[in-house]
Formats: structure tokens, C-alpha cells, sequence
């Protein structure tokens, strides 16, 4: 996608994707006309979207090989991937989601969606959140970089 210029850029798509899903979820789990079988699958877009919104907060690549480098200069008994991660320890922020991770999670939700809407439903709001979805799901899964 080439929208995509640089991390940050990577880090609000992610973080785009995460709010919109949980919001979905959200909906779906007070709102939702599909019972006890929907549950699972709305706890599961929670559990993608708490990923996504974390996996946003993570620091640039650049930004990781900067700190490890003033870090390498002060300790040069530290190894390259020892000051890597202390540079992300000490920069607060955990390391960013695959793009392929992306794409499984797009893959499994798109899946989810299609999957229920195959099924049935007679709440236009549930056929919309599970549309919604679909969509989301399918820009996931269709990611190229």
C-alpha cells in the first residue's frame, strides 16, 4: 500500500484498524441480536484490536537504532541485539506487529465475517457490524507493502 510512507504512518493505520474493530466489537457485544453464538466471535475482534492498538504504540526502527547506538558507545561490551532491545526497554515501547501478522489477523476476521453472514442474520445492524468487518478484514489480509 503506499499509503504507507514510514513507521508512523504504519503505527496510525494500526491503531485506525484496532479503534474501528473494538468499536465494532463493542457494538456487537451490547447491541448484537446473535446470542450466545456471537459472543466468542466479538471477544476474538476485541482480543485483534487490543493488538493492533498496542502493536501502534511501537517505536520506529530508526528511532530503536539510534538509542542502541549511543548505547553501544557508552557500553561497547553490549552486543547489537542486547542494545537493541534495551533500547526499546528504555524507550517504553514494545516492538511493532509483522505486516504478515497483519494479514493472518485480516485473513481470520474476514473469514469470521463471511463465515456469519453465511449463516444468517435478521438484524440489519449485525449484518452491517459483521459487513464492517468483512471489509476491514479484507484491506488486512490484502496488505502489500
Amino acid at each position: 500500500m503506499d499509503w504507507i510512507e514510514n513507521q508512523m504512518d504504519w503505527n496510525e493505520y494500526l491503531r485506525t484498524w484496532g479503534v474501528r474493530l473494538r468499536s465494532l466489537a463493542q457494538g456487537g457485544l451490547y447491541y448484537g441480536e446473535g446470542g450466545e453464538a456471537d459472543i466468542p466471535r466479538y471477544q476474538r475482534m476485541q482480543e485483534i484490536a487490543r493488538e493492533l492498538v498496542e502493536a501502534s504504540e511501537a517505536v520506529s526502527d530508526e528511532q530503536v537504532a539510534e538509542m542502541a547506538q549511543s548505547l553501544r558507545r557508552q557500553a561497547a561490551s553490549l552486543t547489537e541485539a542486547d542494545a537493541d532491545a534495551l533500547a526499546r526497554q528504555l524507550l517504553g515501547k514494545k516492538e511493532g506487529v509483522a505486516q504478515e501478522q497483519v494479514r493472518a489477523w485480516g485473513r481470520e476476521l474476514a473469514e469470521m465475517a463471511d463465515a456469519r453472514l453465511e449463516e444468517g442474520l435478521e438484524n440489519l445492524y449485525d449484518v452491517g457490524r459483521f459487513e464492517a468487518v468483512r471489509e476491514l478484514g479484507a484491506q488486512m489480509r490484502d496488505l502489500d507493502l
